[in-house]
């Protein structure tokens, strides 16, 4: 993690260092968000929290983005590196559209265009599972243009981005009949490229997704 409260560009090169150096194969990197509620946001409000100023976290944001690449890992997801070969397999399925089935109390699934949570007492989900109610627990329905939506922003979190023949394939539409103008935007930008196949970002729209994931939601 980076904009870490006190942390230096020093302490972060050095905690890559390490990470390097230990052989791993996989590395995530996420950027500190202050979420209310949170003891964090507590402190932040009586001036404790010590934060880096948005310019260093921009240089550290910079660093990781241009030392991991040059060390072998591939940037395959928004926040996700990797040795080739080593990509997670289990996140990718979520950002590719792909069901999935979650087991356990508190597990969530998604499954036949809907989203499903499983509650998070042990005995309520034994009692689901026994009256063959495992699905009754819809969290989310089934909507065309929020599948639309949820489609492109997580496509966009891969480094190849939209395939433009999937979406048709999945909603009978070219995808510039319904996000045109969001492309039109986000690429006179910089912030998105297209190419035959794919519609992905940028660098500079790897850093400043969520400007790009925002433009995909149709008012």
């Amino acid at each position: 993690m980076y904009g870490l409260p006190n942390q230096t560009m020093d302490i972060l090169r050095a905690s890559v260092e390490q990470a390097l150096n230990l052989g791993i194969q996989h590395i995530s990197i996420y950027g500190l968000q202050v979420e209310e509620g949170t003891v964090f946001a507590k402190q932040r409000e009586l001036a404790k929290l010590v934060l880096p100023e948005d310019e260093l976290v921009d240089s550290m944001y910079d660093y990781i983005v241009e030392k991991l690449p040059k060390s072998g890992y591939e940037r395959y997801e928004i926040s996700n590196y990797a040795l080739r070969g080593h990509e997670s397999q289990h996140n990718s399925l979520y950002w590719q559209d792909v069901p999935y089935l979650g087991l356990g109390a508190g597990a969530h699934s998604y499954w036949g265009g809907n989203r499903y949570e499983n509650p998070d007492n042990i005995e309520d989900y034994t009692t689901l599972i026994q009256e063959n109610k495992v699905f009754s627990q819809m969290e989310e329905l089934a909507d065309e243009q929020a599948h639309m939506e949820e489609f492109c922003f997580l496509g966009l979190r891969m480094s190849q981005g939209i395939d433009k023949e999937k979406f048709k394939a999945k909603f009978s539409r070219d995808i510039h009949e319904v996000f045109g103008e969001a492309i039109q935007e986000m690429t006179a930008k910089e912030l998105l490229r297209e190419s035959e196949k794919n519609i992905s970002l940028t660098a500079v729209g790897m850093k400043y997704g969520n400007v790009v994931f925002s433009s995909f939601i149709i008012c």
